[in-house]
């Protein structure tokens, strides 16, 4: 219960009237101005944190995701290169066994008609 006091407050007056506000509660009520400013400061906590760790964490995993897919570009490029220069030099190879014995067996040919060991045909 509250005392009630007759006169003017004064610092002798009752201790529990002097430190009553008009709604009973110990801090003002909010106005306009108050409710105003608390919207204006910025974003709630809540929506902050999981804000400032999504960021966090995508600034620490996208480097790494994007220099291992240069990494992985890189190397398989280098093998499909490897792959295809190999590839054309087993079919050169090949070529060259069937079509060496050929030209050695013209230029032997041709020398021997050259030196009129074989007689041309008419």
């Amino acid at each position: 219960m509250r005392e009630i006091a007759t006169g003017p407050l004064t610092s002798i007056g009752p201790k529990s009237l002097r430190n009553t506000r008009p709604h009973g509660g110990a801090t003002p009520p909010p106005n306009k101005a108050s409710r105003r400013l608390s919207r204006e400061t910025g974003m709630p906590i809540a929506l902050l944190l999981p804000l400032v760790l999504i960021v966090l964490v995508l600034a620490s995993v996208v480097p790494v995701v994007m220099l291992g897919y240069l990494g992985a570009s890189d190397n398989t490029e280098r093998l499909m290169r490897d792959r295809s220069e190999l590839i054309l030099d087993t079919i050169v190879d090949q070529i060259s066994g069937h079509l060496d014995p050929v030209h050695s067996l013209l230029d032997y040919i041709a020398d021997a008609v050259a030196s009129g060991a074989l007689e041309r045909l008419r």
